[in-house]
């Protein structure tokens, strides 16, 4: 028990620490995009993440809570290549719909041809998380949160230094747009 314990108060400070330090980052890498791009950037990028958010919660099905959750005596391979093969086929199926028929109806919607480029890119996340939801579930059940915050710290970082770089080289919304996808 006192194991256990320790472990968890170790995973709660490696949480803690990787939340705090995304949050600082992500204000400081926003920052540095509000200088360097226009307002028209950021309103372009959100009226396509409102959608995409909601596209997200679709997406993911409560599968990583079902593996997570699941005792360890009842939890088979089948189970991970079943949710993987699973999700990968959902999350390709959404993108699909969301390419061909979602698409033109946020582009309507919005009067605003320019999502149509940006929505395909902004929905791809959705396939990445299918395909590393069993590797992050698997890191998740043996409490290695030391692990899944590097992983996400280092993701963050290398993300909003690429992010930076695109718009001091006039990439534009596109700056933005790459740093948004990214799943973390």
């Amino acid at each position: 028990m006192k194991d256990l314990n320790k472990i968890l108060k170790a995973g709660l400070l490696w949480s803690a620490i990787q939340v705090l330090f995304r949050r600082i980052f992500d204000f400081i890498v926003k920052l540095v995009l509000l200088n360097v791009l226009f307002p028209e950037d950021f309103g372009l990028v959100t009226m396509t993440v409102v959608f995409t958010s909601i596209i997200q919660v679709i997406a993911d099905l409560g599968m990583k809570n079902a593996l997570i959750q699941r005792k360890k005596a009842q939890l088979f391979d089948l189970h991970f290549q079943s949710v993987f093969w699973f999700g990968l086929v959902w999350a390709s199926l959404i993108f699909t719909l969301v390419y061909f028929f979602g698409n033109p109806l946020i582009s309507n919607f919005f009067e605003e041809p320019r999502t149509v480029k940006i929505l395909p890119v902004l929905t791809i996340p959705i396939i990445i998380e299918a395909i590393t939801l069993v590797h992050r579930v698997k890191i998740l059940r043996v409490l290695n949160f030391k692990k899944m915050a590097l992983i996400q710290t280092s993701s963050v970082v290398i993300a909003g230094l690429i992010s930076i770089t695109m718009a001091l080289n006039s990439f534009g919304v596109w700056s933005l747009v790459f740093y948004i996808s990214l799943p973390y």
